[in-house]
């Protein structure tokens, strides 16, 4: 399971008669716009990940695509095809056959191994209210 802002990659097939789609924006921001976009990870790519300084202050900054491997840990896995989003009775799911990453305007990128997998929208809970959405 992977986490990236508000988004929560599960491992899943892709279920029979998913349609692909012809972007690969797995989630847009609600409040500001941004998305969350899947991509095949390019080793010799910058990418952007976020640290704290010695204060706690977050400051983001670039990686290259293998630095951004060692950082997860990761084997790379190379495809010649791009990562693939499906939709099926509205919820999303995608195919990476190589190594791929998800990255957002505010966020740092993450890693995601190949495999399939069913993209859900995290949720929130506040004592005395229902659970909802959480809003990126």
């Amino acid at each position: 399971m992977f986490r990236h802002g508000d988004l929560m990659l599960i491992p899943a097939s892709v279920p029979e008669g998913a349609a692909p789609q012809n972007h690969t924006i797995l989630a847009w921001g609600e409040a500001t716009g941004h998305h969350h976009t899947l991509e095949a990870l390019q080793l010799s790519g910058e990418y952007m990940v976020c640290d704290r300084n010695e204060t706690g202050e977050v400051f983001p900054h670039y990686i290259s695509g293998a630095d951004l491997l060692k950082r997860y840990g990761q084997q790379y896995v190379e495809s010649d095809a791009a990562p693939v989003l499906y939709e099926r009775d509205g919820k999303l799911y995608f195919r990476a056959s190589g190594t791929s990453i998800v990255k957002h305007q505010e966020h740092g990128t993450i890693v995601v191994p190949p495999g399939e997998y069913h993209n859900r929208i995290q949720r929130e809970y506040q004592p005395g209210e229902v659970p909802r959405s959480v809003i990126d």
